[in-house]
């Protein structure tokens, strides 16, 4: 199977905060948050150089806002990159670019389109009418135009499965959520929305993986992939999440970010870590998950 290990760097909006730079000028925000995502280009880049991943299995998740110059760097280097699509820090999916998305994403030309849905399918339903729409639409452009692209499906809990957790005493990540994602996807696939890789969020047990991935080969063929996504989660999470997923066919790897550069990027911002101690402290940590999914 070919791996696909994606470092996502393609927050906005919560990258800032991340950097505690929200309260700046305009102008001394992008400085900062586009420094910091060349930072963690370098690591990525410094992991491939240091062997222990090959760069054929790896891939960048990066926004244009910040990181235009890492998207330049990576197309001339030969770097497998996506972009996202999607507007940042909104409840419901829209187009960053909605009058010209198609246009925008040929001008951008990445390696993968990406797109971010916060999808319960026991939510809303006219709002999950609404966001259907427009991914059906974008998976017919890619479709036609020949370009693959990965979804993120997040599942918010509604009020309703709150309160069924605490009734019953449930935790929602282990006994709701793993049914919950598969039936967002069969949803998402009864509307026509077939991306070439779904992002989807870590579960702790091999045989939700499983049913998954099962649902995700009922429409099309195996050749769509799953990848794991991180959710900010400390490492010890994250370990065990890929750990589940390990070995399980379908499951290709995994696309994380903060779980990997948040706590580097802090100690950079506070002055305790130059760049090239920052570049490689990511570097490390990348390393470290790529290594659980490919033994």
């Amino acid at each position: 199977m070919n791996r696909l290990f994606i470092l996502a760097f393609d927050q906005r909006s919560s990258f800032l905060k991340l950097l505690g730079v929200e309260n700046e000028p305009r102008v001394t925000q992008k400085k900062i948050a586009s420094e910091a995502k060349e930072i963690i280009f370098e690591g990525f880049q410094a992991a491939i150089q240091s062997g222990k991943v090959l760069k054929e299995n790896t891939a960048i998740l990066v926004d244009e806002e910040f990181g235009s110059k890492v998207i330049e760097e990576a197309r001339t280097e030969g770097y497998t990159f996506a972009v996202p699509v999607e507007a940042s820090g909104k409840s419901e999916f829209e187009f960053q670019h909605e009058k010209n998305f198609v246009e925008h994403i040929g001008r951008v030309n990445p390696s993968y389109v990406k797109a971010l849905v916060r999808y319960n399918p026991e939510d809303d339903i006219e709002k999950n009418k609404r966001q259907t729409e427009k991914l059906s639409q974008l998976s017919q452009f890619c479709e036609d135009a020949g370009r693959e692209w990965l979804l993120e499906v997040l599942i918010d809990s509604t009020e309703r499965q709150i309160k069924k957790v605490k009734e019953k005493a449930l935790d929602f990540d282990l006994d709701l959520r793993p049914e919950l994602q598969i039936e967002a996807i069969k949803q998402l696939q009864a509307s026509n929305v077939n991306p070439n890789i779904w992002k989807i969020e870590g579960l702790e047990n091999p045989i939700h993986y499983r049913k998954m991935v099962k649902q995700v080969h009922a429409v099309g063929d195996d050749k769509v992939k799953v990848v794991v996504l991180g959710r900010g989660a400390d490492s010890a999470h994250v370990e065990r999440w890929l750990a589940a997923a390990k070995g399980i066919d379908g499951i290709t790897g995994f696309a994380i970010g903060r779980t990997i550069f948040s706590e580097p990027l802090k100690k950079w911002r506070a002055g305790d870590a130059s760049r090239v101690q920052t570049a490689a402290e990511i570097a490390e940590n990348y390393v470290r998950f790529c290594k659980i999914m490919k033994n």
